[in-house]
């Protein structure tokens, strides 16, 4: 596993992340008790957790709306609910600045600034990744030389997983209706197997209060998301890897007139 120059683990083959399978009871569920509930709660964290990776799944919840290219997060699950997409468009900038800070450690050889993984005589280059050399160098050192702000930043991280992470579960709960009234032949043994948990496992008395229950704690997770966004933006320099609520709506707007048109 490779490290930055703080120490800290890279996303340089890291397994994606699993998000946590909390149980039924951690959501304030009405109308329905957690047993009743219990069986649906479990299919919608499997639909959470395999869809990205399972095409017989994203087949049978998706189904034409996918136009035949599967997806590899969330982020392609396409909707129209605003918060979600604010999550999703703040956390995807987030990671691209943050896995540009924690990139390749860096460390001084003689007058140049190197990658840890040059041993030689550096000759700088101009773009890494497309983006400018020095202001990712620069961003680096900062990433090194200003730890309460990376934890302020780091907190901030956790706090929109933690809502994405809930608004996807929530969105899960959309798909696994959706797949209960799909029209399609399945004669694949693996979409058997879908066909068989959303049959068995679907209850129409608990889609309501389930709904309900997960859009509840996603706001719960947006409300820390703004504790955490405030904490950050405390931080000379932290500015960089935090949009502005303008940049947010204004992407967010322009999503979901790509949508429509």
């Amino acid at each position: 596993m490779d490290t930055d120059a703080s120490g800290q683990k890279t996303d340089i083959d890291t397994p994606k992340r699993v998000p946590e399978r909390k149980p039924i009871e951690n959501y304030a569920l009405m109308g329905v008790s957690y047993d009743e509930a219990r069986p649906m709660h479990e299919l919608c964290l499997d639909i959470r957790e395999q869809l990205p990776s399972d095409h017989a799944l994203q087949d049978v919840v998706l189904g034409w709306r996918h136009h035949g290219e599967y997806i590899d997060s969330w982020s392609g699950v396409q909707g129209y609910a605003w918060h979600r997409a604010t999550v999703d468009i703040s956390l995807s900038y987030l990671e691209l600045v943050r896995g540009l800070a924690r990139g390749p450690g860096i460390m001084t050889i003689g007058e140049g600034v190197v990658t840890a993984t040059d041993y030689a005589t550096f000759e700088p280059p101009v773009r890494i990744d497309g983006f400018d050399a020095a202001a990712i160098l620069e961003l680096q050192q900062w990433w090194v030389d200003a730890p309460d702000a990376v934890r302020a930043i780091e907190s901030y991280h956790s706090a929109l997983e933690s809502a994405w992470d809930a608004f996807n579960l929530q969105s899960a709960l959309t798909l696994a209706s959706d797949g209960t009234n799909a029209n399609m032949e399945f004669d694949y043994p693996e979409y058997e197997q879908w066909r068989h948990h959303l049959t068995v496992e679907w209850s129409p008395t608990c889609y309501v209060p389930l709904d309900s229950a997960y859009y509840s704690e996603a706001k719960r997770q947006m409300h820390a998301c703004g504790i955490a966004y405030q904490a950050a933006a405390g931080h000379q320099g932290a500015d960089l890897f935090l949009l502005t609520q303008q940049q947010v709506t204004e992407t967010v707007s322009q999503m979901r007139r790509d949508q429509y048109f």
